[in-house]
C-alpha cells in the first residue's frame, strides 16, 4: 500500500512521507515473517509479493478473479453460505481478531 502511494503521489513532501512509511512497513514485515514457515495471504497478488520479497511460502486465502474457473450454474440448491464474522456495524466490524 505504501509503495503504491509513494509511486502515485505528486507532492514531493508527501512522497517522502509515504516512502518512509513504506520502509518502516518493510522492516516490520521482514521481522514478523522471519520466524514463520508459511503465511496465509489475502489473495494471489499478496501471495506473490510475500514469496518474492521475503522468501516465505504463502498460500492465498482466496484467488484473484482471474484464477477462478468458470463453472456452470447448478439447478438445485446445494447449501447456504453464512458469514462467520462479527455483525456489520459492530465495534469489531472489519477488525482482525486472532
Amino acid at each position: 500500500m505504501y509503495d503504491r502511494a509513494t509511486s502515485i503521489e505528486p507532492s514531493p513532501l508527501k512522497r517522502l512521507i509515504w516512502s518512509r512509511e513504506a520502509k518502516k512497513m518493510h522492516m516490520y514485515e521482514m521481522q514478523a515473517l522471519s520466524g514463520v514457515d508459511a503465511v496465509i495471504s489475502l489473495g494471489s497478488r499478496d501471495q506473490a509479493l510475500i514469496r518474492t520479497r521475503y522468501g516465505v511460502r504463502a498460500e492465498a486465502w482466496y484467488p484473484s478473479l482471474g484464477d477462478v474457473p468458470i463453472v456452470a450454474n447448478r439447478p438445485e440448491q446445494r447449501g447456504v453460505v453464512g458469514w462467520l464474522g462479527p455483525p456489520p456495524g459492530s465495534p469489531t466490524d472489519g477488525a482482525w481478531i486472532g
